[in-house]
């Protein structure tokens, strides 16, 4: 009995496999369709897509003109980046042509300098100064956060540039070495005339060094340092330029009030002098 269940099941196995194979290789009888009827279904589809687009739609209201402006305005999570930005780097642009205006008038019409002056200031206290203030701030940055090394480097800059307005120059009869200095002149070479004229008037030799490092510092450090943390790349591209315009904008201001200030008053207050006052005496 087990050897004929055992057969007929091989038996049955193998008819089925059979029928598979023969089903599978049976050919598949599909309804035919005429070439017309084919177009007709790739046409109906495009025909309907085009009555749909022809269909007249809503009409749209025409904007006016102030939602045509606030349309073409940046969002206002971008202005609020942008605006302050932009006011930062016109106020310091505004500062460093002020100073770059002022500080060679300074050291060149000081009592006992010349133009020799300059170049000694440019070798001797710049190029030093620089790399000083490279070490510095390199080991303030490991010390200090973003926002603290912002305000850390740029206050030195303020505080001497409100003091020297306020009260290092209207005091700089007594804080320079006149007589110490003629005393040098009598007794060193010819030679020695530039680093003397610079330590006779060590204020403004430290107010011409400040002023060129505010250029470098101020303006390409710090600035550009912190627009490039809190703008994106898509922002950079888009608003960057608007800060050149605004740097142009700075000069031209600058320019016009440097012109006010130097020009002579009919009737300057008693007691007070011009913002650049030379004195060659």
């Amino acid at each position: 009995m087990r050897a004929k269940t055992v057969c007929v099941l091989l038996a049955c196995a193998a008819g089925a496999a059979g029928w598979h194979a023969a089903v599978m290789r049976a050919p598949v009888h599909r309804p035919a369709v005429s070439t017309m009827s084919r177009r007709a279904f790739t046409i109906r589809p495009i025909v309907a897509q085009a009555a749909a687009a022809a269909a007249p739609g809503p009409e749209e209201a025409p904007l006016s003109g102030f939602a045509k402006l606030k349309a073409s305005l940046p969002p206002k999570e971008e202005l609020k980046k942008i605006i302050p930005l932009a006011i930062m780097f016109f106020c310091i642009l505004f500062n460093y042509t002020i100073l770059r205006d002022t500080k060679d008038v300074l050291v060149v019409t000081a009592p006992g300098s010349s133009a020799e002056a300059i170049p000694f200031l440019k070798t001797w206290v710049n190029l030093p100064g620089a790399v000083a203030f490279t070490v510095l701030y390199s080991s303030l940055a490991n010390r200090l956060g973003r926002q603290a090394l912002f305000y850390t480097v740029l206050g030195p800059f303020l505080g001497f540039f409100g003091s020297f307005a306020w009260i290092i120059y209207p005091m700089r009869d007594l804080l320079h070495p006149v007589a110490l200095c003629a005393y040098l002149r009598s007794v060193l070479p010819l030679g020695f005339a530039a680093p003397i004229a610079v330590f006779q008037n060590w204020t403004y030799s430290l107010f011409y060094f400040l002023a060129n490092m505010w250029g470098s510092v101020v303006v390409s450090l710090l600035f550009w340092g912190f627009a490039n943390e809190v703008t994106t790349v898509s922002e950079a591209k888009k608003y960057y330029p608007l800060f050149g315009m605004f740097a142009n904008v700075a000069l031209v201001f600058s320019g016009q009030f440097v012109r006010y200030v130097s020009t002579p008053h009919p009737s300057p207050p008693a007691g007070r002098g011009h913002l650049i006052a030379p004195d060659c005496t």
